[in-house]
């Protein structure tokens, strides 16, 4: 005799194996879908004041941009923006996502992540 055959013609050994892949591929699913449920969370709270990326500082980002009809910023590179990047007068700095300015207390005391606990 072969070997005892379960599931869907699975031994119990490969069943176990295909168990553990479809439970890591569950895993990585519900990893992405909360992923994008914070990135939802965190971009209902920004008021698009522009602050983070330097419109207040005098040398903004150089990819930050005032929508006129508006009065809100908005990044043109924004999928492409976490990196070294260059300000107006031609500085170099590195974007990084918002999280990272949170957790390093850098928000201007009005900020609105600051009024929902980020």
């Amino acid at each position: 005799m072969a070997g005892h055959r379960e599931r869907g013609g699975l031994d119990k050994h490969q069943y176990t194996r295909q168990s553990n892949k479809d439970s890591i591929l569950m895993d990585g699913v519900i990893y992405e879908a909360r992923q994008r449920m914070e990135f939802e969370r965190y971009e209902g709270i920004c008021k698009r004041c522009g602050e983070c990326c330097g419109s207040a500082d005098g040398d903004p980002c150089a990819n930050l941009r005032l929508d006129l009809a508006t009065g809100k910023y908005y990044c043109s590179t924004y999928d492409s923006r976490l990196g070294p990047q260059k300000t107006v007068s031609g500085a170099v700095f590195t974007c990084v996502p918002i999280r990272g300015i949170i957790r390093q207390g850098l928000l201007r005391p009005d900020c609105a992540y600051n009024k929902t606990g980020g």
